[in-house]
């Protein structure tokens, strides 16, 4: 469950980023602050920055020297970027030696912080959308929509419904917008690392825990708007889900289950063992890393405590989605945020509009719409040199199929059928095809059965 509160600063664990709102030749700073069950961010963060660093730290003296830290692996950032180790700035006081407190520093200021922002611009099939529904509502084809208009929404059900059930789709509407253009977002949005006063702060707060939305402060800029949501320059922001905790425990049942297979009764394989089989090549990329001691042998022990601590790195940060859509007329009219019309929602769709610009509306006084969405997890399909699944939407609501297979099959079975297709595996092809046995093109929870045993 996600709760917003525009707050002032101050009142909240000042775990943060800000995201910026261009104003001519001004910039609106909203600072997103987050709290997890109430707490901050950074503990999460920090322990397991704690942990990389005593992994990396071979002689357990509590610093790192130079040949220690060359073999920290690149950190995941947003846009997918990485922080790469560079011990010339991690070794702040040139000692040739670093601290944790150095070792935390050096992330913070590469971007690995404890709350980052991804934004993410309109599409063109955004773009095309709005301006298909624009096109469809205006009969005068006078550029503008007034509320009469825009009240006989509902028509559209009739005129382009193809498959009559009563839902205005996306696939339909952009049936109508061949050559349709719409106008692009007024600013692009950036983010950075809060600093200096802002205009306004965004809480959100992740976890069991709830409290109703607040409005504590305002300013010309932001505000709560009626009906929900929150005014930003331009336009109006949603705040869609959170989803809280990765995916990667059950992949790291999958990467352990393929060890204690190819290790059998040995104690350590080499390199070369898992290089030679086509099956492991994402164990053989985890190798060196793995390898605490160095000793060029990797042990089960080892393998599971490095894969510890990438689950613990790929859950310690929380990430905003900052998804831009621009002036998009469907997002003003799509209530629930499914990406279809229906019935009810087009009957309402001049009172929404309404509420949210002066009427007749234009194109250019559509109000942008943007959806933040929290992801406790990782921003990328890796962490360091070990693959991970990523996110998924929730699945659509009804029964619910009795889950089949192992637990690393399952957890790849992203759409629930009981089938692990190429595009859901994270495994390589070699292995897919070794696990399909039939050679269907698919793996049957009967066939990860049989791989398990």
């Amino acid at each position: 469950m996600i709760v917003f509160t525009l707050a002032v600063l101050g009142l909240f664990a000042p775990e943060s980023v800000d995201v910026l709102f261009p104003q001519g030749k001004q910039v609106a700073r909203l600072r997103v602050a987050v709290t997890i069950e109430g707490r901050s961010p950074e503990i999460a963060w920090g322990q397991f920055l704690d942990k990389l660093f005593d992994h990396f730290d071979r002689d357990a003296d509590g610093l790192l020297s130079a040949a220690e830290a060359s073999r920290v692996f690149p950190l995941p950032l947003p846009g997918s970027h990485t922080a790469k180790m560079d011990f010339a700035k991690l070794d702040r006081d040139s000692d040739d030696k670093v601290t944790r407190n150095e070792f935390r520093h050096f992330y913070r200021v590469s971007g690995f912080a404890p709350v980052v922002a991804e934004i993410r611009p309109p599409t063109v099939e955004q773009r095309r959308l709005s301006e298909a529904l624009f096109r469809a509502l205006d009969r005068d084809d006078d550029g503008k929509l007034s509320r009469e208009e825009i009240e006989k929404a509902a028509v559209l059900l009739r005129r382009l419904d193809e498959d009559e059930d009563e839902i205005l789709s996306a696939a339909e509407l952009l049936a109508l917008a061949a050559a349709a253009k719409s106008v692009v977002a007024e600013g692009a949005l950036t983010a950075s690392a809060s600093a200096g006063t802002p205009d306004a702060v965004l809480r959100l707060e992740l976890g069991k825990a709830a409290r109703p939305t607040q409005l504590v402060t305002e300013s010309k800029a932001f505000g709560v708007i009626a009906g929900g949501g929150f005014r930003v320059p331009g336009g109006r922001v949603t705040v869609a889900s959170a989803n809280v905790g990765g995916g990667f425990r059950t992949a790291k049942s999958f990467y352990l289950a393929q060890f204690a297979d190819a290790i059998g009764s040995k104690d350590s394989l080499v390199k070369v063992d898992l290089e030679a089989d086509t099956g492991l090549q994402a164990l053989a990329g985890m190798f060196d890393a793995a390898d605490h001691n160095g000793d060029a042998k990797l042990t089960a022990a080892e393998l599971q405590a490095f894969l510890e601590l990438i689950e613990l790195g790929v859950g310690c940060q929380v990430v905003v989605n900052v998804e831009d859509r621009g002036e998009t007329l469907l997002d003003l009219i799509d209530t629930n945020a499914d990406g279809r019309l229906d019935l009810a929602e087009l009957n309402r769709a001049a009172f929404v509009c309404e509420l949210a610009a002066e009427l007749p509306l234009k194109r250019d006084t559509i109000p942008r719409q943007l959806r933040f969405t929290t992801l406790r997890g990782a921003t990328s399909a890796t962490f360091g040199p070990v693959p991970i699944p990523t996110a998924t939407a929730p699945k659509a609501k009804g029964s619910t199929p009795v889950a089949r297979g192992p637990r690393w099959f399952q957890a790849m079975d992203k759409n629930g059928d009981s089938f692990v297709s190429p595009a859901e595996f994270i495994g390589t092809l070699e292995l897919f095809r070794k696990l399909d046995t039939n050679g269907d093109g698919q793996i049957s929870a009967e066939e990860a059965e049989a791989f398990k045993s």
